[in-house]
């Protein structure tokens, strides 16, 4: 469940971003949309688990580029001012000058989210659009909540929307294009954690890739109640 708190509630706890970080120390994660404070709750053992894996999938070419890997630096989101996301996982060149845990989504390669039941939908319908417009290059989704698990990739960012986006299937390999270069195997990223953690028969078999051409109309339909169009939102 996410839990919303206007700005104006929470001004006597000072700065709204030392605020968020406070919230983000204790295990929670905040963000600030559209001016309001959104806390979801702790994360999961599974949700902890992907995230690991892929930053061990991502860390030798980051050692190996003197890149960064964050869980705790948050990207900004204009046109609110104020507004930010806090990915799961952030690539970015290294940056001496990060000393207020933001930066311009212009200034990353890659921003990944695994899925959690609570923020399932903003992961799939919102911040496509937020990351798109702010210049990410590749936004990764890890969908560790459906059977079999998916990887979603998006690529190619322009006008508030990504042109191009890879559906993965666990099991498959994942290309990541340039200046990543690499091809990162999902069976590895998910393992044998099922939904509840329970232990999967690796010996399935698994699906083919999918591949689509633009993104704004990229919708799970049993993500967005109603099957909405995330486009209608978009500038």
């Amino acid at each position: 469940m996410l839990m919303a708190l206007s700005r104006d509630r929470l001004l006597e706890a000072g700065p709204i971003d030392t605020l968020c970080q406070h919230i983000n120390d204790l295990g929670f994660k905040a963000e600030i949309v559209r001016g309001s404070v959104v806390v979801s709750p702790m994360t999961t053992r599974l949700h902890s688990r992907v995230v690991h894996r892929l930053t061990k999938a991502l860390s030798p070419l980051v050692l190996q580029h003197e890149w960064e890997l964050h869980q705790t630096v948050a990207v900004r989101i204009p046109p609110e001012r104020g507004d930010m996301r806090l990915p799961d996982l952030l690539v970015m060149p290294s940056d001496d000058e990060l000393g207020e845990g933001q930066v311009d989504g212009a200034a990353c390669l890659l921003a990944a989210e695994v899925c959690s039941p609570g923020t399932r939908d903003v992961d799939y319908r919102d911040k496509p659009h937020e990351y798109a417009r702010v210049g990410i290059p590749l936004y990764l989704i890890l969908d560790p909540l459906i059977e079999p698990p998916s990887s979603t990739l998006m690529s190619e960012p322009g006008n508030g929307y990504y042109e191009k986006v890879t559906v993965v299937e666990a099991g498959k390999p994942l290309a990541l294009p340039p200046p990543f270069g690499i091809t990162i195997d999902t069976g590895v990223l998910f393992g044998s954690v099922g939904e509840k953690g329970d232990v999967l028969d690796e010996g399935g078999e698994v699906a083919g890739v999918q591949e689509v051409d633009r993104a704004d109309g990229l919708v799970r339909a049993d993500v967005v109640e109603g099957g909405a169009d995330p486009a209608e939102g978009r500038a």
